[in-house]
């Protein structure tokens, strides 16, 4: 029980520093802060489709490590 626990909250810190890169990505992808959207070929119609889901993706993603972190702390 004790080696679930661990791998709980290993497995939700990480997730949730993924998902805070994923967001911080997401915003300067949106922003074009050094020039990331030349480096990466992306259109202008493209833009608003990749940021959305790159939002989409790194809010769900933090919500669930979010939660593991939560349950694990619940267990203690």
């Amino acid at each position: 029980m004790k080696i679930q626990r661990t791998l709980t909250v290993i497995v939700g810190v990480t997730q949730s520093m993924i998902a805070m890169l994923t967001i911080i990505f997401a915003c300067i992808l949106y922003s074009n802060v050094l020039d990331v959207q030349t480096w990466l070929n992306a259109t202008e119609k493209s833009q608003h489709l990749h940021t959305l889901t790159l939002f989409g993706f790194g809010f769900f993603s933090l919500i669930s490590g979010l939660f593991l972190v939560y349950e694990w702390s619940e267990s203690r």
